[in-house]
């Protein structure tokens, strides 16, 4: 869905993923809305045209680091993104929300980011792992 919305929109996408599986210990379908909160948000805060990257890389000891990155205009307030349900770009605030409270879930956390506009999620190994 997204790549096909970034064709439309004229986006440079770039992936680097791994090619093996990288086991974090976060259901899929958190997973799936964190990711979705993230490139959600390149789309409704970045103009069209703005490329982006998704990178994906195993942590040595277990888990992964999710890395979001844009060339848009990032964050006004780095601190007040960070806040639940804060935003001064017309949206609820919610999505990066969602992804930090996955982020801790898993026992990792989250951090973003300005020039370029950089959202950091590490998520922990699953249980039994190191």
């Amino acid at each position: 869905f997204w790549r096909a919305l970034a064709d439309e929109e004229r986006r440079t996408v770039t992936s680097d993923l791994p090619t093996t599986p990288t086991p974090v210990a976060v259901a899929a379908d958190d997973l799936a809305a964190s990711l979705d909160a993230l490139l959600g948000n390149v789309f409704s805060h970045t103009p069209e045209g703005t490329p982006f990257a998704v990178d994906l890389r195993a942590r040595p000891n277990g888990g992964a680091l999710l890395t979001v990155t844009d060339e848009g205009p990032g964050f006004r307030n780095e601190d007040d993104a960070l806040s639940r349900g804060t935003s001064d770009a017309g949206s609820t605030g919610l999505g990066l929300d969602i992804v930090r409270r996955t982020a801790e879930s898993s026992g990792g956390d989250m951090t973003i980011a300005n020039g370029p506009t950089r959202v950091t999620v590490e998520l922990g190994p699953p249980t039994g792992t190191t």
